[in-house]
């Protein structure tokens, strides 16, 4: 589990657009749905491929994702 929330500025860097109706920077992302995050193209997907973290992830085996159900 991520230790702190995804912030707004981390959203526009990976999505290029924030949804979020309370602006600021360092404001947790709201208004995104399970879409959002988690569909082809989602911010899970396009976070995973950006280079610094697919470089990491290829050497880890591991990647970003949402926790299930059990966890």
């Amino acid at each position: 589990m991520a230790k702190y929330s995804v912030t707004q500025v981390l959203w526009q860097e990976v999505m290029k657009r924030s949804p979020s109706r309370f602006k600021g920077d360092n404001r947790p992302v709201e208004q995104v749905s399970w879409d959002d995050i988690c569909q082809p193209e989602g911010f899970l997907d396009r976070l995973n491929k950006m280079p610094d973290i697919a470089d990491k992830n290829a050497k880890d085996g591991k990647k970003f994702r949402l926790p299930t159900e059990a966890q």
